[in-house]
């Protein structure tokens, strides 16, 4: 019964693992998300009355 202990930790080193790359994920994506928040704010692309218009091309489209 010498394997056993081998894939448990074989299995607890691969679930670490995934652990670690889905927290380094959220976190790049948590950053990405506060910059493009910040360029919206400081390039004023995103103003209300730009949001207006975008909406009335779409329903034109539509």
């Amino acid at each position: 019964m010498k394997t056993v202990p081998e894939e448990w930790a074989m299995v607890m080193m691969v679930m670490a693992m995934m652990s670690v790359v889905v927290v380094m994920m959220m976190m790049r994506r948590m950053t990405a998300r506060n910059e493009w928040a910040a360029c919206e704010r400081r390039t004023g692309l995103y103003d209300d009355d730009q949001a207006q218009k975008g909406r009335e091309q779409l329903a034109e489209h539509e």
